[in-house]
């Protein structure tokens, strides 16, 4: 068992642990923040620009002319096919209720 936990090659002495922190110190301090990267490089500058410009000029651009359909349209497309349906969704108050029982009765026996 004690062979899958070896640390004979791990140095546990102070130095060694200084040594180490020093690289991790190192290490950060050599990468560039986002915002050093973008002060650093004239080409992202431009690249920052030009995508501000873009989404300027998209923002207030004039949307494409689209007319706008009126409620006689909508209701000739979601209207019902069948009468009774047509009889309750359409008129502005609700049908009589002998008016729907006569419709279905006449659309079943005219088919």
């Amino acid at each position: 068992m004690t062979e899958y936990f070896d640390t004979s090659r791990v140095h546990d002495d102070p130095s060694a642990w200084d040594a180490r922190a020093q690289q991790v110190v190192n290490a950060i301090q050599s990468r560039r923040n986002g915002i050093d990267a973008l002060g650093g490089a004239p080409a992202a500058w431009l690249a920052a620009g030009l995508l501000l410009a873009a989404s300027i000029v998209l923002a207030f651009a004039p949307s494409p002319f689209r007319p706008r359909a009126t409620s006689a349209d909508w209701v000739a497309v979601i209207a019902p096919s069948d009468a009774s349906s047509r009889a309750i969704v359409l008129p502005d108050r609700p049908p009589a209720l002998g008016a729907l029982l006569l419709t279905n009765a006449l659309e079943r026996g005219t088919r």
